[in-house]
């Protein structure tokens, strides 16, 4: 791994996109920037199956993922191949749930590239402290408990994905998802190619023969990074198949 400081001395790009992430909403660049160093912002760079974040270490630091795709698995051995793990892709953070301990505490998850990845790092103590400001300090808590929140969503949908039998199917039920959050037939894909494929378990070649068939057969229309559903019947469907699945398997409340 590699770490390159973030220089100090003016507003840098790193910090820039520091202030787009979910946990620093409504916080103000300039309070961002007068916290620059107190945060040591550094960029760090993985390759394919480098260690990240081992299950049990303590994690004083987070990560906001710049580029690429992370798994983290609850299995130490290190292989991505249960279900019961993450994808975390560009604008999520790694260790969230670890966020607001004092002094860091146990890593839940395993996390490892997989693929090139760029992450940038920093302390988000000083946010917390008394010398910040209690408006900074409640945008953060709230910001936090919203991120913990999505971040679950997101697992629940990334497993509903995988657990389709073809590919073709985890596509749709993917466009489903992501047509649903967006309320229209379209829906702007925050991942390329390469990282969609990593996010769906399978090789880029297939992925994209399987993308060129789904054109062909007239059910997706992709622009770039914009995919429009053509029969979007066919993928409400699914939608709908799906959301009993998950009520059926939810256990009842307890009266």
């Amino acid at each position: 791994m590699e770490n390159t400081p973030v220089l100090k001395t003016e507003i840098n790009p790193d910090l820039l996109q520091l202030a787009q992430c979910f946990l620093f909403r409504g916080i103000p660049l300039k309070e961002l920037a007068r916290l620059c160093t107190e945060l040591d912002v550094s960029r760090e760079h993985y390759g394919p199956g480098q260690m990240i974040q081992e299950r049990g270490r303590r994690v004083e630091r987070l990560r906001l993922v710049r580029q690429g795709i992370v798994f983290a698995s609850l299995h130490p051995g290190g292989t991505w191949e249960n279900i019961d793990q993450a994808a975390f892709g560009p604008g999520r953070v790694l260790g969230l749930e670890t966020a607001l301990s004092s002094g860091g505490t146990a890593a839940s998850y395993l996390m490892a590239g997989d693929t090139e990845c760029e992450l940038i790092g920093f302390d988000p103590s000083p946010l917390l402290s008394d010398g910040s400001p209690p408006a900074v300090r409640l945008l953060f808590y709230q910001n936090w408990l919203h991120g913990l929140s999505d971040q679950t969503i997101r697992m629940v949908y990334w497993t509903q994905v995988l657990s389709q039998r073809t590919l073709r199917e985890k596509i749709l039920t993917f466009a489903a998802i992501m047509c649903s959050k967006s309320g229209s037939n379209s829906f702007t894909m925050n991942m390329n190619q390469s990282d969609f494929a990593s996010y769906l378990r399978v090789a880029r070649p297939s992925l994209n023969r399987e993308l060129q068939l789904m054109k062909k057969d007239g059910l997706l229309d992709i622009r770039g990074r914009t995919y429009t559903v053509l029969r979007a019947d066919q993928v409400r469907k699914r939608r709908e198949q799906d959301q009993r699945q998950i009520d059926e398997e939810s256990p009842a409340p307890a009266l």
